[in-house]
């Protein structure tokens, strides 16, 4: 299920660059999650936070197909219905947007979705609906 998901996100190649694979620990781009653990430092959370490791030399779009990769993930246990994404694309190649949209397209069936998006050329024809806006509205 892993290898399929990175395939459809994109990520093969860049779970291979990390030293630990798909065993790997990514820093997260949002630190949110900390709020709920004890700043106590010898805590049992935050020693195995600490443990793990954090840093990896992937690029924007590295990250982004790994973000996408985890999304296919998601998908295989058939509770999503809502897939909401801001610019999934942004710091992908013609090639990549392409075939990550492609991707999306195939396992769409009885999910609703919507992309923030500026370029939609890969999109377009396969939407129910396309909302433009200028200036927030």
């Amino acid at each position: 299920m892993i290898d399929q998901a990175a395939e459809m996100g994109g990520a093969t190649h860049c779970l291979g660059k990390l030293e630990k694979g798909k065993k790997t620990r990514l820093e997260t781009g949002n630190e949110a999650y900390r709020y709920n653990v004890p700043d106590e430092p010898s805590h049992p959370l935050q020693v195995g936070l600490e443990k793990m490791q954090k840093n990896t030399s992937l690029s924007g779009g590295e990250m982004q197909r790994i973000v996408a990769a985890r999304t296919f993930m998601r998908f295989e246990s058939g509770s999503v219905k809502l897939v909401a994404v801001d610019e999934p694309s942004w710091a992908l190649d013609a090639e990549g947007e392409a075939s990550l949209f492609r991707n999306l397209i195939q396992v769409r069936q009885g999910k609703t979705m919507i992309f923030v998006t500026h370029r939609f050329e890969h999109l377009i024809k396969h939407a129910d609906l396309v909302v433009c806006m200028k200036d927030g509205r």
